[in-house]
Parts: structure tokens; sequence; C-alpha cells
């Protein structure tokens, strides 16, 4: 998670910049609202990734336990 989050945190100025240059007003705008919900969404993924990784294992080990 953490090497997630240090990736976020270097490539996330470098996405910034590059929305601020483009010249519409409403483009910009519409590719920040677009930006912010992905990042929205890569921070919810980095959170619960970990309880994710969780019910998967414990899914398939309750496949293979036999009855």
């Amino acid at each position: 998670m953490i090497a997630r989050m240090a990736t976020a945190t270097q490539e996330l100025p470098r996405y910034f910049e590059i929305v601020a240059n483009i010249e519409t007003n409403w483009k910009r705008y519409v590719v920040y609202a677009s930006l912010a919900a992905l990042v929205f969404a890569y921070c919810l993924s980095c959170i619960f990734l970990h309880q994710f990784e969780d019910m998967i294992s414990e899914a398939r080990r309750q496949r293979y336990v036999r009855t």
C-alpha cells in the first residue's frame, strides 16, 4: 500500500500540471472533476485493498475445504 501511495504522490502533481495547461475553461473543469473522481476511487482502493484480499483468500480457502 505504501508503494501505491508513493506512486500517487509522485504522479498526481504531474497530472494536475497537465490539466492546468488546458486552455478552455469548461474542458479544464471537466478534466479536474474526472481527475478528482479517479483520485477518490484510487484512495478507496488503497484503503480497502487489504480487506478485499482477505475476502478473496477466505473464499478460496472455503472452496478447497473438504466437507
